[in-house]
């Protein structure tokens, strides 16, 4: 796919490696889930709640919620913090 072609939002399998590569088990991750969601959230759809990854697939990986809930978290989404927090830190790359 040609640069000019892409869609905007795209992610590329690329970034989905290195997102596999990025979070370790362990790794703190923010989980939008609706499993978890509280008695008085009302019909709202999805809370944010921090959570520990358990478990690496191919697809997914699994979190831990801190209720013990378990979740799982798609790469994608992932890929999507991770966008998030190196535009919120452009200079501290740790892998340089």
């Amino acid at each position: 796919m040609r640069r000019d072609n892409i869609p905007p939002g795209y992610i590329s399998p690329k970034e989905i490696q290195a997102a596999q590569r990025y979070f370790k088990v362990g790794s703190n991750v923010t989980v939008h889930t609706y499993k978890a969601q509280g008695i008085d959230s009302m019909g709202h759809t999805g809370e944010m709640h921090r959570g520990m990854i358990v478990e690496h697939y191919k697809r997914f990986a699994l979190v831990r919620l801190p209720s013990g809930a378990l979740d799982s978290v798609l790469w994608p989404d992932l890929v999507l913090q991770m966008r998030q927090r190196k535009r919120k830190n452009p200079g501290s790359d740790p892998r340089k």
